[in-house]
């Protein structure tokens, strides 16, 4: 696979590849040059030079709103920190096979969620109604969104779908998150429909925010943008399926969805929210779902050699 560095622009001899406009190919790969830890300086410039320009509301924890429309039903959601252990600048490298991946210099590329920022960013630009919420503190259990259910949830009193750009692979419409149903199997196979390209149903999310509202909208869904090996230097980002994903979007139906799932039936699932009030310990739920931690590790592309390098380096000791 050959690989060819990316510079600050396109520009640098390297052409917008797959029918990204040029500008667009752009943006993305400055958006993924920076490494965003939550609350970092880079977060913050991050912010300041690719968002705060679209002139959004921002409530008191910090989380970005702009409405596209009037009184739209449609919430878009990502979410603007990566799981980088620090903050900085990283060199974007381009394969043949049109994957956009990080030197190993780095610990992850951060496709996750600088591939639905770009995408939100665009279909604003081209005027795609809807409420747009650049959530904050997801990668630190989705507080920005948990904040924003438990403080204001009048801001989604209009909202009947929520939808994130915040899963690996190229073809899920998640139907559960947290193992608990989030949106109805009608809903799914209609967005999966509109999206094409092999999307289908999937119940095998794990969480983003959009969990956060199951109790607040109707259809709350997670879907595939892409990327893969999340949260690892392995991490890459798929272009050719971005050119595809975005005119989707743009011309995606939202009246054609139906509305099927009553937000007030629990479905088996917990709301994340408690635990980060303190009901229950991060220790205490590792203790409590071993199964399901090393399903989510495994999710987010950590093995058992990574898991091992990892708690050696945090705590200078493994035992198992």
């Amino acid at each position: 696979m050959a690989l060819a560095v990316v510079q600050e622009t396109c520009t640098a001899g390297l052409s917008p590849p797959f029918g990204l406009k040029p500008e667009d190919y752009d943006m993305l790969i400055e958006m993924l040059r920076y490494r965003r830890p939550h609350g970092s300086r880079a977060e913050k410039r991050f912010i300041n030079r690719f968002l705060m320009p679209l002139k959004p509301l921002v409530d008191d924890f910090g989380n970005l709103l702009v409405t596209v429309g009037d009184r739209p039903n449609v919430l878009w959601s990502s979410h603007t920190d990566t799981v980088h252990r620090q903050g900085g600048k990283q060199d974007i490298y381009l394969s043949d096979e049109g994957n956009l991946c990080v030197d190993k210099s780095s610990d992850c590329l951060g496709a996750d969620c600088t591939t639905g920022v770009w995408l939100m960013v665009q279909m604003i630009k081209a005027g795609k109604e809807g409420l747009y919420i650049f959530h904050r503190g997801e990668e630190c259990g989705c507080l920005g969104s948990g904040w924003l259910a438990a403080n204001t949830p009048e801001v989604l009193k209009d909202i009947d779908i929520a939808i994130a750009f915040d899963r690996f692979g190229t073809k899920h419409v998640i139907t559960h998150q947290a193992h608990g149903r989030c949106c109805s199997d009608d809903f799914a196979f209609a967005l999966a429909r509109q999206l094409g390209n092999e999307y289908h149903p999937d119940d095998t999310g794990v969480y983003t925010d959009t969990n956060e509202y199951i109790s607040l909208v109707s259809e709350c869904t997670n879907i595939a943008v892409g990327y893969y090996n999340q949260h690892s230097d392995l991490e890459t980002q798929n272009i050719p399926h971005l050119s595809k994903l975005l005119p989707a979007l743009l011309a995606l139906d939202p009246t054609a969805l139906p509305v099927v799932r009553d937000p007030s039936e629990y479905d088996g699932y917990y709301e994340a929210s408690l635990y980060l009030d303190g009901l229950s310990s991060m220790e205490q739920l590792v203790r409590d779902n071993p199964d399901a931690v090393a399903e989510l590790l495994r999710d987010y592309g950590i093995d058992s050699a990574g898991l091992i390098d990892e708690i050696f380096r945090l705590s200078g000791k493994v035992t198992w």
